[in-house]
């Protein structure tokens, strides 16, 4: 005779994978906000609520039939980068000269993606989620946006005036780049994973033709050089596998110090290449020439706060009061990934995310070609824009970092 607990269990296991895909297919759903009071929250942050508890309740179900308590983690160095990442974001909360918009920042851009990360990496392990199902609910969303994208295109569900007005697909968001950054990781996966469709090469093509369709439409030049960049890769990877399996971890290491001081020698070159204005609150230049001056404006900061940086949420305050160059405007971040974390973290975080990131894609460039191009995609883009610091954005890296390390472990077992 079956007990109670043994009865519910498939239920609950049905309820945590359901969760946990929901919440990946509903990350846009961060755009619908309301208040307790005068505590803001969003639909997304109730679905990472809703599958925490059940996830936490399917746990103690299964313990209370089986009396044995489980729950995985990611290896330790990459537990021990999270840590940090994790404790610099709360020290940025600390320094900032806005408190209410670091808190909102420290809890949907870092607590509640992360904490999705580690419910997802245990389901992940106990094979509660297939990575199929993650990446069908992925392009679920991704499907519907592209579909909203190019519908904008022609004047139809426009969100966004001014994007709309240049006829820019931008979906659901306030910016086409966000739109182009929400689809891009998944270009890469559409090609190398079956996902539902088998091995039906014809509805995969139409799927991939629909979703660069989507991201062309929202005249994203960072967006279309990094998935250009992508399949380019993708195209080399048969011929580059076997020599990436050579490159041993400390050349690695080599790279990403290599990488980042380029980069440094990069901007400071671009951001002395900015224009002189008479007024920076007129804004004459495009987006090559307001990125110029953000840069500027940001290395300046830099320089005086190495360490701490802006804080979280600082940056356009201490930017538009102290740091503007030849461009005024208060935008949230700096628009590079180097810098964005800089400035929001401080120099541990940028470290730190840095590791993590580099880390993962160590891990995962021989073993899932798919995988390594999605964070490939971020590193291109992320040179001209800003690929973590909104909720779907750092919903969606969490949850593919998770997948990344799910496999790698599988790799290291076999």
């Amino acid at each position: 005779m079956p007990t109670p607990f043994e009865k519910i269990s498939p239920i609950f296991k049905f309820l945590r994978c359901f969760s946990l895909l929901l919440t990946l297919a509903g990350a846009p759903l961060y755009l619908l906000r309301w208040h307790y009071g005068f505590l803001p929250t969003t639909l997304l942050e109730h679905l990472i609520a809703a599958t925490f508890i059940i996830s936490v309740a399917e746990k103690l179900i299964s313990f209370s039939k089986r009396k044995k308590l489980s729950f995985s983690l990611p290896p330790r160095p990459l537990l021990l980068l999270i840590f940090f990442f994790l404790l610099t974001a709360t020290i940025a909360l600390l320094i900032t000269p806005d408190l209410r918009g670091g808190a909102g920042v420290w809890k949907a851009y870092f607590i509640e993606p992360w904490l999705f990360f580690f419910l997802l990496f245990d389901a992940l392990k106990e094979k509660i989620v297939r990575p199929r199902q993650l990446a069908l609910a992925y392009l679920i969303s991704a499907v519907f946006l592209a579909l909203w994208g190019l519908l904008q295109t022609k004047g139809i569900l426009i969100i966004t005036a001014a994007e709309g007005a240049l006829q820019r697909a931008h979906g659901p968001f306030n910016s086409a780049n966000a739109l182009a950054l929400f689809l891009g990781p998944l270009l890469p996966l559409v090609l190398t994973r079956p996902f539902f469709l088998a091995h039906d090469r014809l509805k995969r093509s139409f799927i991939f033709f629909l979703l660069w369709s989507g991201l062309f439409a929202t005249r994203s030049r960072g967006g279309i050089i990094a998935s250009a960049s992508v399949l380019f890769f993708l195209l080399l990877f048969p011929h580059l596998k076997e020599k990436l399996k050579k490159i041993k971890s400390a050349l690695w290491w080599i790279g990403v110090v290599s990488f980042l001081f380029l980069q440094l020698i990069v901007l400071n070159w671009a951001a002395a290449q900015a224009p002189e204005v008479d007024n920076p609150w007129q804004r004459r230049g495009g987006t090559l020439s307001i990125r110029l001056c953000l840069w500027q404006g940001t290395l300046d900061l830099l320089r005086d706060h190495p360490l701490s940086g802006a804080g979280l949420s600082g940056f356009k305050e201490l930017y538009r009061d102290f740091y503007h160059t030849c461009d005024a405007e208060p935008l949230e971040y700096p628009h590079n990934l180097i810098l964005n974390f800089w400035t929001e973290l401080g120099l541990g975080g940028l470290l730190s995310f840095l590791a993590i990131f580099f880390l993962t894609l160590r891990s995962i460039i021989t073993l899932d070609p798919g995988l390594a191009g999605a964070f490939l995609y971020w590193l291109v883009h992320g040179l001209v824009d800003v690929p973590y610091f909104k909720n779907d954005l750092a919903l969606i890296f969490t949850a593919l970092t998770a997948w990344a390390w799910v496999i790698a472990a599988a790799d290291r077992q076999h």
